[in-house]
Formats: C-alpha cells, structure tokens, sequence
C-alpha cells in the first residue's frame, strides 16, 4: 500500500491512517510508527509526525533504536528542544547506544538552531564512538570557522 501524504488530504485522514495502526494491528511495534513518523516528515508534516511520536509514547514502553531515532526526527523537526532532550534521556535510561542517524539528525538539528558549539562537541562524540563523520564534519568546519573569528 503506497500513501501519499499530499496538501489535499485532509488532517483527519492522515491521523485516521495512524490510529489505524493501533486498531488493525494492536500489537505493532515500533516500526510501523517510525515508518509513519517518517512519512510524516518527509511530507514535511511536522505537527502530525510529532503528535504520532507522542502518542507511541502513551501507548507504547517498547524502544529500540529507530523509533527513537524517528521520534527524534520529528521532534528535532518541530523544533522541540524539550522534546529532543527527553527523548535523549529515554535514550540514555534504556541504554540504546545512538548510531550514525542518531549523531547526523542531531549535528543538523543544532547547526539549524545556530548552537554550532554543540554541534560541534556532538561530531566529537560522534567520532568517539567510533562513526566517521565525513560530510557532516566539513559542514561543521565551514559553520565553525563562519561563527568564531578568524583573529582575536
């Protein structure tokens, strides 16, 4: 089944696909949100991909790495920094390790929130854990040297 997620649906049919999710399928894990999340995101339905995120968390206290990365995403997309650290906590309290996804939606997150310092030391600790942060650290670089003076 293909959805498209286009300006004429309506906001009713979209969330009525995501509480479809918990009728049809009531012991659907994490994918078939994150897919949805993702979905969401991508048609640049920041809202609808942020309120599905939050209803997983009501329903659900199963976690893995990509339905955080997918609620991350959104949240990130939203611009929620509130929601971004809670959900990095979780992160940390379930003990899932971020991955590469996890570092690049983060590292584009705060460069787009101008916190390039923080940007900065989240490519480091990418770098750290062993991910080669090849484009992202070039972009880093430009955004770096753009912010600090060159001279004191």
């Amino acid at each position: 089944m293909l959805l498209s997620f286009s300006p004429s649906n309506s906001t009713d049919m979209r969330f009525s696909i995501g509480n479809n999710l918990q009728i049809y399928s009531p012991h659907a894990d994490g994918y078939a949100h994150s897919i949805m999340i993702s979905a969401f995101c991508r048609a640049k339905l920041f809202r609808e991909a942020k309120q599905l995120a939050k209803d997983f968390e009501t329903t659900s206290n199963k976690y893995d790495l990509v339905i955080l990365n997918s609620m991350l995403c959104a949240f990130c997309r939203a611009g929620e920094m509130e929601r971004v650290m809670e959900t990095l906590k979780k992160m940390d309290e379930l003990a899932i390790n971020p991955g590469y996804n996890t570092f690049h939606i983060l590292i584009k997150y705060f460069c787009r929130e101008k916190m390039y310092l923080l940007a900065y030391r989240t490519m480091k600790d990418m770098h750290s854990k062993g991910h080669q942060p090849v484009e992202v650290w070039c972009f880093i670089q430009v955004l770096i040297l753009e912010w600090s003076p060159l001279y004191d």
